[in-house]
């Protein structure tokens, strides 16, 4: 989405004066106890180790450098505005095979830094820390990126993840280290394929939301509190043999999570196996509040249309006659489904069919019922109802809120969602 506001004439030389680096012209880019167990029964909780030596330099570099976060909102807009550099906003704008500053020169790219005494750059509703780059997107329209030390990605990345001013601070701690964790795994494994890898600022990677706000009581509070805890786990990830995890989390699993490899084929880890959750399955007295605000159940309509809609995706013919799974977990969660229709069948994985009927809308893999059932006809839309929210994989966010509550530390939260895994300091 474009913000553009005019920027006087006037004050135009000023804004390029503090831009802090602008290429030459273009001459040619989700126990206490599992049910039976006690609190103390569970796994013990990992210290940080030492990095092992095999670790490349690329996953140390990036455990202490910057990471580049590009902001969805801007994808292929035309135009944007940034301020907190100069006086007045700087508007940029796609120019032939550039990018520009108005009625300025075509620039291959355009890096902006915040002016001395601001807290970030301000880019739509939200303030970045580091830099914003602006450069040509490929596809057309602008690239922008924010160019931001890794803390200071993760200190953006728990606000718009979980409910913060009601989390326990090792649930903090928790989401602290796997946030790093996923962010540093999926860096190098994409620097394998490009020499600028990056991260997208929503559900593609994870949510993050730049500076924290600090314009009332509560929010001076939640940034203190995600402050510490980011500070008080700095450098920490987890690891696996000589590879950094690529520690994927949800919302509610509803009961048990699932195994990575099979929602997510490239996730070759052992540590993301299933495990029961017993905060998600209501088995934990003093705990059963920790699902406040996300409900245990889910139900929702799919609708002819949509239904249609998954027809012509596939080339199934004019509508899907029946949907059925093919492949569930221990658990029951779907994990592949076949769609039938007049003009043939189609197996997808179940997170493939989420995300063309809207992730928010199919809330879980974890399907309890269906009207009609499973695999019969269908004549108008289909009922889904299930538990839990999110893929699945990985740690749960419900179940780590509700062994915080029952006095479990960050370390032995991590122990249990990512079995096997080793806690590991980079400083």
């Amino acid at each position: 989405m474009t913000r553009a506001r005019s920027l006087a004439g006037a004050l135009l030389a000023g804004a390029i004066a503090l831009l802090h680096a602008c290429h030459p012209p273009l001459a040619q880019r989700d126990t206490g106890p599992a049910p039976t167990k006690a609190i103390a029964d569970a796994p013990p909780a990992s210290q940080p180790e030492t990095p092992p030596p095999a670790l490349h330099r690329a996953t140390v570099r990036r455990a202490s450098g910057t990471v580049d976060v590009r902001l969805s909102d801007f994808e292929g807009a035309t135009r944007v505005t940034v301020a907190g550099s100069t006086p007045l906003p700087v508007n940029i704008e796609r120019r032939g095979g550039g990018v520009a500053l108005r009625n300025g020169g075509e620039q291959a790219e355009i890096v902006l830094s915040a002016a001395p005494g601001r807290p970030g750059l301000e880019l739509g509703a939200h303030t970045y820390p580091g830099r914003i780059r602006v450069r040509p997107r490929a596809a057309g329209g602008l690239e922008v990126t924010n160019v931001v030390e890794l803390e200071d990605y993760v200190t953006g990345v728990l606000p718009a993840e979980i409910v913060v001013w009601s989390a326990q601070s090792e649930e903090l701690r928790a989401q602290s280290i796997a946030a790093r964790s996923y962010a540093i795994a999926a860096l190098d494994e994409r620097g394998t394929k490009t020499k600028a890898p990056y991260l997208f600022d929503d559900a593609r990677d994870q949510a993050y939301g730049g500076v924290l706000a600090e314009n009332n009581a509560k929010a001076r509070d939640v940034k203190t509190r995600v402050t510490r805890a980011v500070a008080n786990t700095r450098g920490i990830v987890l690891i696996e043999g000589e590879r950094v995890v690529d520690a994927r989390f949800h919302a509610a699993c509803g009961g048990d999570t699932t195994d990575g490899r099979r929602v997510f084929p490239e996730l070759d880890f052992d540590c993301m196996r299933p495990v029961e959750c017993a905060p998600c399955r209501g088995e934990m007295a003093a705990t059963r509040e920790a699902s406040a605000g996300v409900p245990a159940t889910w139900t929702w309509n799919a609708s002819r249309t949509a239904l249609d809609g998954l027809a012509k995706r596939w080339s199934l013919g004019a509508h899907v006659e029946r949907i059925a799974p093919s492949a569930s977990d221990a658990a029951g969660r779907w994990l592949e489904v076949e769609i039938r229709g007049p003009a043939g069948s189609k197996r997808v994985a179940f997170e493939d069919l989420r995300r063309a009927l809207g992730e928010g809308n199919l809330a879980s893999s974890r399907i309890v019922r269906t009207e009609p059932p499973a695999g019969e006809a269908i004549t108008d839309g289909v009922r889904f109802e299930g538990r839990g929210r999110g893929h699945g994989v990985g740690l749960c966010q419900v179940g780590m809120r509700g062994y915080a509550r029952a006095g479990w530390s960050a370390e032995k939260i991590l122990d249990h969602y990512y079995p096997g895994a080793r806690l590991v300091d980079f400083r």
